[in-house]
């Protein structure tokens, strides 16, 4: 299966999307509840009920895409928690050429941030003002 099409993990924020596979540990208020409710709306069918800082389940070099569209604002102390776990992740499951773009509501990634030096020490490109982590394998 991994490999045998485009590869696309959503690493949440705002919403599912559409022909990605979910990741997911949590399921915040009005938004889907259940796994079942979440393979609902993506048409692919498929969930990985896990964390963004673990995905021991997936094949390095597998991946073509990562998105996150809209990180939370209130996650600022998990995201420097999990930050280097979730960078190295990415770079481990990335395809060579695949493109990773994390976004966020709220400034993780700002000058002196734990998350944004985690994050551009793994490789990862934040424009200066910007609130989106970009990195192409």
């Amino acid at each position: 299966e991994w490999g045998a099409r485009a590869i696309r993990l959503n690493y949440g924020g705002l919403g599912e999307m559409k022909g990605w596979i979910d990741v997911n540990n949590f399921f915040p208020t009005g938004r889907p509840t259940t796994p079942a409710e979440v393979i609902a709306a993506n048409p692919t069918g498929k969930l990985l009920q896990t964390g963004v800082e673990d995905l021991s389940m997936v094949p390095n070099n597998s991946v073509d895409q990562i998105s996150s569209r809209m990180f939370n604002a209130g996650m600022q102390p998990q995201m420097d928690a999990i930050a280097p776990k979730m960078a190295a992740e990415a770079k481990r499951v990335l395809k060579p050429g695949g493109k990773a773009l994390i976004h966020c509501t709220n400034p993780m990634f700002r000058e002196g941030t734990i998350t944004r030096a985690v994050f551009e020490k793994a490789g990862f490109v934040i424009k200066p003002g910007d609130f989106v982590a970009t990195l192409t394998k």
